[in-house]
């Protein structure tokens, strides 16, 4: 018996540091804060915003366009999310629960489209990524609560039960999940928190932002949730996280706070989460801006700015190297009708790529057709010269092409340094 004993004793202690190696993080000990970088924009109240447009051309430094093509397999219904890797535009369509794939000239290969209640299929997609070290798509159904693993040939590998409830997913690089929570009901998730990191086999390693959902439940609060999901992959490579107007990189051993949006005394402010009685008319109120959208190239950050009281998209940019922003809730090319296709999907190297629709760009084609019949000569001239420029005129012969049941085109550009 005595012989027995130190064995036994040996292996509860393994068994007890295994099990408190898995033990829930929170970000006191593992949020890293030391390189933020704070972008402030020094904004008015958001009933106080004023709808002004800013002619982007002068700070165009090169733009091209890529078609998708449209086949019986390829109709595209929306564009929820857009990603680039390795020569290869993946697109997840939630309306028809499908990801497309096209070559970078717009070519249709293949898409994943595998809806049923097999092994090897789901219900409904509702997010998807690219793990950019297993080299594999990762979609995500959320109705019947997988995480699903393909190659970058759209052949199935895997799926696996997410155990808690949440609003959005992406792939930790070294093979785990992320899941954000948005304060659903996580009650047996011990504490519950709005971040929460697995291991490759659904395991806990660290619990973020902690919160009880009860607070919340009683009042009925919901919050929002970014645009385009909460998690996407930076130009490193490196999982990125969006909790309310800060911007975090993920890993399985660290969280780090790399930028940090100011919008002053409009900010929202996280003092409310703790008094659940103000926060309900706090939110309802929505006296304040959110970050809508966020994509990052080596050079550059787009950002998208809105208000729940005022609702309209406000686009920046913000230098790395000069820290100067470019910021108007519109933009244009040249002297010609505002132009929505300015708006981003996902950054690629050093082009920030954007959508522009079908029906929008003959739009905007009538909409100048239509201002050249009202304008005097002098005018006139002016809007021909503006429609010479090379980007102008890539665009109306784009514009030519198309028919309104054309997929969406997507639009790279780049900008000067500003």
């Amino acid at each position: 018996m005595r012989s027995i004993l130190p064995l036994l004793l040996s292996i509860f202690c393994l068994l007890f540091c295994g099990c408190k190696e898995k033990s829930p993080q929170t970000e006191d000990s593992f949020i890293e804060r030391e390189d933020v970088v704070i972008i402030r924009l020094n904004l008015p109240a958001p009933k106080d915003t004023k709808f002004e447009t800013k002619d982007i051309l002068p700070y165009m430094d090169s733009i091209h366009y890529v078609r998708l093509e449209l086949t019986d397999n390829s109709i595209i219904g929306s564009m929820d999310k857009v990603e680039i890797y390795n020569d290869r535009i993946y697109i997840l369509d939630t309306q028809s629960s499908a990801l497309f794939v096209f070559d970078m000239t717009g070519n249709f290969l293949f898409k994943i489209h595998n809806i049923g209640n097999g092994p090897e299929e789901y219900i409904q997609l509702d997010f998807f990524d690219i793990d950019r070290k297993q080299k594999q798509i990762v979609l995500t159904d959320l109705m019947s609560y997988h995480v699903m693993r393909f190659d970058l040939n759209g052949n199935y590998i895997s799926r696996q039960k997410i155990p808690f409830w949440n609003e959005g997913a992406g792939p930790i690089p070294e093979k785990g999940v992320a899941l954000f929570a948005n304060f659903r009901d996580n009650k047996k998730l011990n504490p519950e928190c709005n971040l929460i990191c697995l291991d490759s086999l659904m395991q806990v390693e660290q619990c973020h932002f902690l919160y009880n959902s009860s607070d919340y439940a009683s009042q009925k609060i919901r919050f929002s949730t970014p645009q385009r999901d909460s998690f996407w992959n930076g130009p490193d490579g490196r999982l990125n996280f969006q909790y309310f107007n800060e911007i975090y990189q993920v890993s399985s051993n660290k969280l780090n706070l790399s930028y940090l949006f100011d919008f002053g005394k409009y900010s929202f402010d996280k003092n409310h989460l703790q008094h659940t009685s103000e926060l309900k008319e706090y939110l309802k109120k929505g006296d304040y801006y959110e970050l809508f959208n966020f994509v990052e190239t080596n050079d550059l950050i787009a950002f998208g700015v809105s208000s729940p009281s005022f609702p309209m998209l406000q686009i920046g940019f913000y230098s790395k190297e000069s820290e100067n922003i470019i910021f108007y809730p519109a933009y244009s090319f040249g002297e010609t009708e505002s132009f929505s296709g300015i708006f981003f999907k996902c950054a690629y190297n050093s082009y920030i790529v954007s959508e522009i629709s079908a029906d929008g760009l003959l739009s905007w084609k009538a909409n100048v057709e239509e201002r050249k019949l009202k304008l005097k000569n002098k005018e006139l001239k002016q809007l021909n010269f503006e429609l010479e420029k090379e980007e102008l005129k890539q665009l109306k012969q784009l514009a030519d092409k198309l028919t309104i049941d054309d997929n969406s085109i997507l639009m790279f550009y780049k900008l000067k340094p500003f």
